[in-house]
C-alpha cells in the first residue's frame, strides 16, 4: 500500500504546484502529506509507526520527484552541449 501512497503523494504534489505552490514548498507538503497518510492509513492505531512510515513515504515522494527532474535536466544538458560543439565547428 505504501507504493500507491508515494504515488498519490507525488500526484499530489505536483497538482498543488500547478495550481500555484511554490516548488521550493514542494518537499515540506510532501512529508506533511506522507506523515498524515502514514498515521491515518498504514498504521492509525499506533501514531509513532505511522508518524515514522509516513515521513518515509514523503521523502521517497519527493525522491521520485526529483529522481526523474534531475535525469531529464541531465539529458537536455548533455543534448544542448552536443548542439553547441556542432555550431562551434561552422
Amino acid at each position: 500500500m505504501e507504493i500507491a501512497l508515494i504515488g498519490i503523494i507525488v500526484f499530489t504534489v505536483k497538482s498543488l504546484q500547478l495550481a500555484g505552490l511554490p516548488k521550493k514548498l514542494s518537499p515540506l507538503v510532501a512529508l506533511v502529506l506522507g506523515i498524515v497518510a502514514g498515521v491515518a492509513f498504514l498504521c492509525p492505531g499506533d501514531w509513532r509507526s505511522g508518524f515514522i512510515r509516513g515521513a518515509v513515504m514523503g521523502a521517497a515522494a519527493v525522491g521520485v520527484y526529483s529522481g526523474h527532474k534531475n535525469v531529464f535536466e541531465g539529458l537536455s544538458y548533455r543534448r544542448n552541449a552536443g548542439k553547441s560543439r556542432e555550431n562551434k565547428g561552422d
